[in-house]
């Protein structure tokens, strides 16, 4: 923990180091320039009023959600900002098209810190860092990543399928392969402009990866298509493939005066013993052209159907 110290004097903070990486305020200042102060820090700060609507925020606090304070104080920040998924595992909605899991801390700080707010909340993005997309961002001289969405290529899907079948051969280490079509794009193509859907793209690779883990893969398949390699038994695979569906489904891209809304298709199929990769992914487009034909936003599997 980083446990970032306040002192009386607004402007002196000591920062003392700790096992784990996330900050708490100890030791709250006093004066006028204490939100001039809390306004630099790196931690994202929202204050509410009784009704749950945002009076101030810091800077941070406006670089993770993409909107200035005038934008935030339209309305309810648990009804404009954040999405609930998963059993009440807390995202937060980015303008660009995403969201993001979060983590939210309510602080105590004195009633004189308020001031015109109720509640003070520090929230913090904490979407996992997928070990295989780090290491060939590293290396871009292998060109394993996708330029627009910044997350694997067709190649090194390729190559992960295959590595995740040997691992899965020879510890029986499980793993299933989740095949993912963004919904009618060519509908936002022809409305808003080539522009306009590669953002969104964009924003649906990002809200993918905060729904993973570190040890899961994602890759653009190619076109509207990303396949993603979840390590895991079946109720765990499906379980985050449905997080996945969900957590695009919620997200807002705002283009000018149009806010994009789009959703996802899936198949799922789990390996096996003797799989070849050509047939774990073909199994799983499969099953996506049945979520396409049943009427889109849903996942198959060799198991069930989940509709929206």
């Amino acid at each position: 923990m980083r446990i970032l110290t306040l002192t009386k004097e607004v402007g002196c903070m000591s920062t003392l180091e700790a096992p784990r990486g996330e900050y708490e305020p100890v030791v709250w200042p006093a004066g006028p320039g204490v939100k001039a102060l809390l306004d630099e820090l790196p931690l994202p700060l929202l204050l509410l009023d009784d009704e749950a609507r945002v009076v101030w925020s810091n800077q941070a606090a406006e670089r993770l959600s993409g909107r200035p304070l005038s934008a935030l104080r339209r309305g309810r920040w648990d009804e404009e900002l954040l999405v609930t998924l998963d059993g009440g595992r807390p995202f937060l909605r980015h303008r660009e098209g995403y969201v993001s899991p979060v983590r939210v801390q309510r602080l105590s700080p004195p009633r004189s810190l308020l001031g015109e707010g109720s509640e003070l909340l520090c929230v913090t993005d904490v979407t996992p860092s997928l070990s295989i997309l780090e290491y060939a961002r590293r290396f871009p001289e292998l060109d394993l990543t996708d330029p627009l969405t910044n997350v694997g290529n067709r190649r090194l899907a390729a190559l992960e399928v295959e590595s995740h079948l040997i691992r899965y051969q020879l510890h029986r280490r499980d793993f299933g392969a989740v095949l993912f079509d963004v919904d009618q794009v060519h509908c936002v193509n022809e409305r808003l402009g080539y522009d306009c859907s590669d953002r969104a793209l964009a924003g649906v690779a990002r809200t993918l990866c905060g729904c993973l883990e570190e040890h899961d893969t994602l890759c653009r398949w190619g076109g509207d298509q990303f396949l993603a390699l979840v390590v895991g038994d079946a109720a765990t695979v499906e379980g985050r493939a449905e997080l996945c569906r969900c957590a695009v489904e919620q997200a807002r891209l705002e283009w000018g005066e149009e806010c994009v809304a789009l959703t996802v298709s899936a198949g799922m199929e789990m390996a096996t013993p003797g799989a070849h990769p050509e047939d774990l992914v073909g199994r799983a487009e499969f099953r996506l052209r049945v979520s396409k034909r049943l009427g889109r936003n849903r996942i198959t599997s060799s198991r069930a159907d989940h509709a929206a």
